[in-house]
Order: C-alpha cells, then structure tokens, then sequence
C-alpha cells in the first residue's frame, strides 16, 4: 500500500510508532460496540492523522476481512503497518491490546483485594464455629 504523503525517501514525516500507539490505545480503551463500532473510529483516526486515504483504509478493510483470526487485530497490523512498518504494526498491536492487557487485570485484583480486606483479610483468618445437631433442623451452626 502506498502512503497518502509519501516522501522523497519513502518515510512519512512525523508519522512514528509512538503516535500508532497512543492512537490505537485511545481507541483500545474505548472500544465497545463490537468490530463495527471499532473500525469507524479507526478510520476517522486515520484519515484525521493523514495516515491513509479513504482508498488505502478501505484496503485494510477488505484485506482484514479475508486473512484468519481477529480482524480488528489483523486491520491494526495492517494501518501500522502502512505507517512505520514492522514498528508501526508491533506499536498499534500493543496499543489496541494495552488497556486490555494492563489495566482490567489491575482493575480486578483492585476489586479482589477491596473484597478480601472487607471480609477481614487474609490477615485474620475466619473461623467457622462448630456444628451440632438442632432439633428443628437436622444441622445448624451457631
């Protein structure tokens, strides 16, 4: 794929990895809605950034759709990819996976570790009291 403003030596100026990775995060963390949703935001980003031409974002498109696996994934490879290269496809992989991989495990050992100190913690361990036969139930605890 060729690129929407080329240079001379083939390289796009200002276009880095860094900024494939800080655009695929900002569309990782608020990707909700499905593939749809997704790839709307991923061609507005692309064509606001100058990174493709409409003709170029619809080549990621078609060719996500046919090649195995995610295609979201395949079509983040694929803009990095057409950005800054190998660099550009790895940066946008770890930008839309990122929020994902990083922040909703730190969100869930948040939430078990606010739940284990509300049940007294690992600190102070519970102690069940004994059980013995009731009358009016076969079994109870007191």
């Amino acid at each position: 794929m060729a690129g929407a403003n080329p240079e001379p030596d083939g390289h796009r100026s200002g276009h880095k990895c860094f900024q494939v990775f800080l655009g695929m995060l900002r569309i990782g963390a608020t990707a909700f809605g499905g593939g749809s949703a997704t790839i709307v935001a991923m061609r507005q980003l692309s064509l606001r950034k100058r990174w493709l031409s409409e003709e170029e974002f619809l080549e990621t498109v078609v060719l996500s759709r046919v090649t195995p696996g995610i295609t979201i994934l395949a079509q983040v490879i694929l803009i990095g990819k057409a950005i800054d290269g190998i660099r550009g496809a790895v940066a946008g992989l770890i930008g839309m996976l990122g929020y994902a991989g990083l922040a909703m495990p730190m969100a869930i050992s948040t939430r078990r570790s606010s739940a284990t100190a509300m049940r007294g913690g690992p600190s102070a361990p519970h102690k069940s009291p004994p059980c013995r036969p009731r009358r009016a139930l076969p079994w109870r605890c007191t």
